[in-house]
């Protein structure tokens, strides 16, 4: 974790800069594969899904942050889902557990819809800035979590 954590810094710190990674128009479906494999097995260990696949959808040029919302979106779910079932079906996630989560949907949506209002008044540029700024939390989270 503590390998991941360091790359997703240095890759945010990286995409700050004038030296932004951006991939090219064939590399993005193999990219998605190795971006996805890492997140999956990222995900397996300590359900930190989202750094890798923020870091692949920040790499893609053009992506407006209305895209990267629907796709990191969809991406969350197809990991989430069958880690959830995973979790459930091997006793970890018992009944009052998926019950506690279903009721903690709640808040989440609320504050999705928050976020979506909020997203309107940020521009493209600013919302890139933001999106950096969380991979840079997230990592430092990774380091802290591997020195717990």
């Amino acid at each position: 974790m503590v390998v991941v954590g360091i790359a997703v810094i240095a890759f945010a710190i990286l995409q700050a800069s004038h030296y932004r990674l951006h991939l090219s128009d064939a590399a993005v479906r193999p990219a998605g594969l190795i971006f996805g494999g890492a997140s999956g097995l990222i995900g397996g260990v300590c359900s930190f899904f989202g750094p890798m696949l923020i870091v692949y959808l920040i790499s893609i040029r053009g992506l407006s942050k209305n895209q990267f919302v629907s796709s990191i979106s969809f991406l969350y779910v197809s990991a989430v889902v069958p880690w959830a079932i995973t979790l459930y079906l091997f006793g970890i996630l018992d009944q009052r557990l998926l019950v506690y989560s279903a009721f903690a949907t709640i808040p989440v949506t609320l504050g999705l819809l928050l976020g979506q209002r909020i997203r309107r008044h940020i521009s493209d540029a600013r919302f890139q800035y933001l999106i950096i700024g969380i991979l840079v939390v997230s990592g430092i989270s990774m380091l802290w979590r591997a020195y717990q």
